[in-house]
């Protein structure tokens, strides 16, 4: 066990200060074109702080933002592990533990990193919409008004997923299939292979929650929930079929 958690400490240590920044760095930036965005006729004529969050073909909103932060968070852990021929490397190696355990320890931080993100963007839009009702003139503004926000809001919704079970199991599946295809591109990597289905799912799913549909996307939501299902069984197949020694 002490090993075992050695080894997510070493990988943890490589990347959590990146993502820590990428993610303070989309703080800043979601603020700043959240309150640009309140600031907007959009929101002015309506109302609806809502609307600060929908996503345009010609200009940068908060949904933007958080697709490149999720992009950039995926590629920092894809980055993680990439060579054993590193201090990293070196140091997994001398704890005797096999390369496919550390892929699975491996996947296991890139869904917890992932699943703190959603939580964190959670949190974060919260706090945006709490400090922009106070924009909306008071005669408009109803105790409600956050819980609306986020129900009317597609990217929101994608985000939160609340009560909504199909999304929640979309979003549990988006997460277990990223962690474990991020892991598996880093994995194949350093056997000399490109995981290219890594990268076209972290895009894919990168561009889910950028162009969030505002109703329905019943269909939406079950082909990606089948999607993501699918790529998690495509990972754990692949590397199931690798031999358990590291690369010389």
């Amino acid at each position: 066990m002490k090993k075992h958690l050695s080894v997510l400490i070493v990988t943890a240590r490589e990347s959590i200060w990146w993502v820590s920044i990428i993610w303070l760095i989309s703080a800043v930036l979601q603020t700043i074109f959240f309150y640009n965005e309140m600031n907007s006729e959009h929101v002015t004529e309506t109302r609806l702080v809502s609307e600060a969050f929908n996503p345009y073909t010609d200009r940068i909103t908060v949904p933007v933002i958080f697709a490149f932060t999720f992009l950039i968070t995926g590629i920092i852990l894809m980055k993680t592990g990439m060579e054993f021929h590193t201090k990293t490397g070196y140091t997994l190696r001398r704890l005797r533990i096999t390369e496919k355990q550390v892929y699975i320890i491996q996947s296991v931080y890139n869904c917890i990193i992932i699943f703190i993100l959603f939580l964190f963007e959670t949190a974060f839009c919260f706090f945006l919409i709490s400090q922009g009702v106070k924009h909306i003139d008071p005669q408009y503004i109803t105790p409600q008004m956050i819980y609306l926000t986020f129900y009317r809001t597609g990217f929101l919704q994608n985000v939160f997923a609340g009560r909504n079970i199909l999304k929640i199991l979309r979003n549990i599946l988006i997460i277990l299939s990223l962690g474990f295809n991020i892991s598996a591109f880093s994995y194949l990597w350093r056997r000399g292979v490109k995981y290219i289905f890594g990268i076209i799912l972290l895009v894919t799913c990168s561009f889910l929650y950028w162009w969030s549909p505002d109703y329905g996307g019943y269909a939406e939501d079950i082909s990606f929930l089948i999607t993501a299902l699918g790529m998690l069984l495509t990972a754990a197949g692949i590397i199931r079929t690798r031999r358990k020694e590291y690369d010389a």
